[in-house]
């Protein structure tokens, strides 16, 4: 099954429909909510910068975990530890994952914003997001390359 099925094909149109609601929507949802409490007059305690740069911090770097856990379903596949699954399947569960990490950098800078009560502080994980998002946005390449590491030996 090296091939681009029907069925990896389905699964790829719906990937890709979860996938702008994960990456597009959702951070655009986040920042009319931080406008709307901006206009309202959030107020915030003093010296919550820290949370800022750890947040940041952590945004920068989450998703250099991915390719571990990639690796890691790979490996299992391999091994025949888990439940079978076609390549589609595994392809679409990892990147959820991948999507889900991404998202987090957006709700890191909704954090942020609630916790400072400064929006330009949330604007800078958004091209954090931005960046990751077209590392792991979901392609057809993606997939067989994911097909030839799990039917190499």
């Amino acid at each position: 099954m090296t091939q681009f099925d029907e069925q990896a094909e389905k699964q790829l149109r719906v990937l890709k429909i979860i996938t702008w609601a994960m990456l597009v929507v959702a951070p655009l949802v986040y920042l009319f909510i931080a406008r709307q409490l901006t206009i309202q007059g959030l107020q915030a305690k003093a010296g919550n910068d820290l949370a800022f740069y750890l947040l940041l911090t952590v945004a920068l770097l989450s998703p250099l975990v991915t390719p571990f856990i990639t690796n890691g379903v790979i490996r299992a596949e391999r091994a025949n530890k888990g439940p079978e699954k076609n390549p589609a399947q595994i392809f679409q569960s990892l990147s959820i994952v991948q999507m889900a990490m991404i998202e987090a950098i957006y709700v890191y800078g909704f954090v942020v914003f609630v916790l400072t009560a400064k929006f330009t502080y949330m604007l800078y994980f958004y091209p954090i997001g931005i960046a990751w998002s077209f590392v792991y946005w979901p392609r057809r390449e993606k997939y067989t390359q994911l097909l030839e590491k799990l039917n190499r030996p």
